[in-house]
């Protein structure tokens, strides 16, 4: 049986990869309080300072983590606001598993969200199936769920697990 295609392939696309900013969206997400130098102060390199920039900044506006996506223009504006030059960072040095992964939950520790784990999955689960008994269609499934996930500052994940 085919699986139920809930997004267009335009919108799935658009959920599965980053956003792109404005100049105006790029300043505001990819702003550097106080309140994150110290977490910057941890990384070894600047190529990791710009990510984890960069990781909060899509976080911020997605609620979401993108596989080491990160759009050429928001690595140049990061880098010029840490002050460095943009050729000194290769993102190709990034290291997908150790890094990503510590990044990810310095991320969510500074923004105050819960990882989508297990037991966000059956949460979401026991509501999905509240909606489902109320004849709801699964596209307004699936936003209400990333509207709950939102409001309960859990990640939203690209795809269930």
């Amino acid at each position: 049986m085919p699986r139920l295609q809930i997004l267009t392939p335009a919108e799935a696309t658009a959920f599965e990869t980053p956003p792109v900013f404005s100049p105006t969206e790029r300043e505001k997400f990819f702003h550097l309080p106080a309140s994150l130098a110290p977490l910057l102060a941890t990384q070894r390199t600047l190529t990791n300072q710009v990510c984890l920039v960069l990781t909060v900044g899509y976080f911020r506006a997605t609620k979401r983590f993108f596989p080491r996506a990160f759009h050429p223009a928001d690595i140049e504006y990061v880098a010029r606001h840490l002050g460095c030059l943009p050729g000194l960072i290769d993102v190709n040095a990034y290291d997908e598993k150790a890094t990503t992964s510590r990044h990810r939950k310095l991320t969510l520790d500074y923004l105050g969200f819960r990882p989508f784990n297990a037991q966000a999955r059956e949460g979401m689960a026991q509501e999905i199936r509240t909606m489902i008994r109320s004849q709801m269609r699964p596209k307004a499934i699936f936003l209400r769920v990333l509207e709950l996930l939102e409001i309960r500052k859990t990640e939203i994940p690209l795809s269930m697990p």
